[in-house]
């Protein structure tokens, strides 16, 4: 039984993004940000592996493909991981005090509006997940077509 050739570069590059968000957080400005792409990148790498050499030419509609998928699929298991995360009231203070800093604002009110939000946030927080995850690797997965298709001589 053959599985599908989009199944495991989807699954590798999200295990790759998700552990180098999660476990290794690296500590760069926009490492979030760059380890999306490296996720639409790697996943088009492991397609053109995947095929081997069979087929010389990736499509742009199979780099979407890996890539939107790889996207979609870390947005969600992110997503997942920080809303578990944010049900603590101290990571609730720590977000509020990340967001603060990074606006150059040193309000205290906005606390009490995450706490009255409830799941509002939650679902406003996914969303932007997601999408930010989605459109930062597929520009990875499109990026990587130039260099990974030959020029017919």
């Amino acid at each position: 039984m053959k599985i599908d050739p989009y199944f495991k570069p989807i699954l590798i590059s999200t295990a790759l993004v998700v552990l180098l968000n999660t476990v290794f957080s690296l500590p760069i400005n926009g490492a979030p940000i760059f380890t999306y792409f490296l996720g639409g990148l790697v996943a088009v790498i492991l397609f053109k592996r995947e095929l081997g050499e069979d087929f010389t030419e990736i499509k742009t509609s199979d780099a979407a493909i890996l890539s939107l998928g790889t996207g979609v699929v870390v947005g969600a298991i992110l997503t997942l991981i920080i809303s578990i995360n944010l049900q603590d009231a101290d990571t609730q203070k720590f977000f509020v005090d990340a967001i603060n800093e990074s606006m150059k604002m040193h309000s205290t009110a906005e606390f009490q509006v995450i706490e009255s939000l409830g799941p509002g946030f939650l679902i406003v927080t996914g969303i932007f997940m997601l999408v930010i995850c989605s459109v930062v690797s597929l520009f990875g997965g499109l990026v990587t077509l130039p260099f990974i298709n030959r020029a017919k001589k």
